[in-house]
């Protein structure tokens, strides 16, 4: 069923898109893994005053979902005047 899938007016199936996801993902994912082990690291092992507050704060920020900041960021998107702008 998903090679002989039409698209527009190719019939060439779902192949091209399943290999195009697959080059974007890969990427992504080693990437974020590395910027993340390496913050991680660097927390891990960086001291300075105060540093507790701020690791404590970025780790409740993990916790607030998306949802909860999107009102306050369109507003803020309006007010600066970069509501739908491209």
């Amino acid at each position: 069923a998903w090679s002989s899938a039409c698209t527009g007016i190719t019939c060439e199936g779902m192949r091209p898109f399943f290999w195009n996801s697959i080059k974007m993902v890969i990427p992504a994912v080693v990437i974020s893994t590395f910027v993340g082990a390496f913050n991680g690291y660097v927390f891990a092992q960086w001291r300075f005053r105060n540093s507790e507050i701020l690791f404590t704060a970025l780790l409740v920020g993990c916790f607030i979902p998306f949802q909860v900041v999107i009102l306050p960021m369109a507003r803020v998107l309006g007010e600066f005047g970069l509501a739908n702008t491209t």
